[in-house]
This record gives structure tokens, sequence and C-alpha cells, in this order.
């Protein structure tokens, strides 16, 4: 069974106290319950080193490319199973450059939520 209470303030507070290794260990955990519910879509998300390497590599674009392309793969798993997903590759671009200061925060908040939802969603079709 998947963990489905991530709290994103939790997160937040633990990668404070830990000096950000919590987040990075969570960002591991996120990418390989990802490719474990998703993959029947054939897609692959990238773990958390070529997060790190390619993030630098790419002064950032590839963490923006990441975060864009698993809140995708997410939404259409939950679709598929009759959930409502969190937003549409538009609407996250969109509030990206519109919004740059509040948007990390609030797709934070909702990718949290969106992990869960798919944990959730994956654990009762494996019951």
């Amino acid at each position: 069974m998947l963990k489905t209470n991530n709290s994103a303030i939790r997160i937040f507070l633990f990668s404070l106290v830990t000096f950000g290794i919590y987040g990075l260990f969570f960002l591991h955990r996120v990418a390989k319950e990802t490719n474990q519910i998703c993959q029947g879509d054939r897609r692959k998300t990238g773990g958390l080193l070529a997060f790190i390497i390619l993030g630098i590599i790419t002064f950032g674009i590839y963490v923006l490319v990441w975060k864009f392309k698993i809140l995708s793969r997410r939404r259409l798993f939950l679709e598929k199973n009759g959930r409502k997903g969190v937003a549409s590759q538009t609407v996250y671009l969109l509030w990206a450059l519109l919004f740059f200061p509040v948007a990390p925060i609030y797709f934070y908040f909702k990718g949290t939520w969106q992990h869960n939802a798919i944990c959730e969603v994956y654990n009762q079709l494996k019951k």
C-alpha cells in the first residue's frame, strides 16, 4: 500500500529542518511511485539524479519540464480512473508565467494533493 497522507506543510517543514534532504527524498519517492502507478502509459519520469544533474545543466529548465510532465502523467491517470485531475499543462504553464511568485507554492500543494490521489486510486485498484 502506498502512503496517501502526505502533507505539503509537513514535507516543507521536514525539508527545512533537514536542509533540503527530506525534500530530495520525497522527490525521489514521488518519481518512483509515479512510474509504478502510471506504468501503463509507457512513459518514465526521471529520478532524483536526473532531476539534479539536468536541472543544473539546463539552469532549471529541466525542473520545470519535469514538473510539467509529472503533473500531466498523474492527471491523465486520475482522469482514466474517473477522478478529477489538478490542472492541464496549459494551466500550469500560464500560472508559472503569469503568477511566478505564487505559482510554485500553489502547485507544490496541488502536486502533493494529486500524488495522494493517485496513490489512493492505485491502492483501491490493487485491493
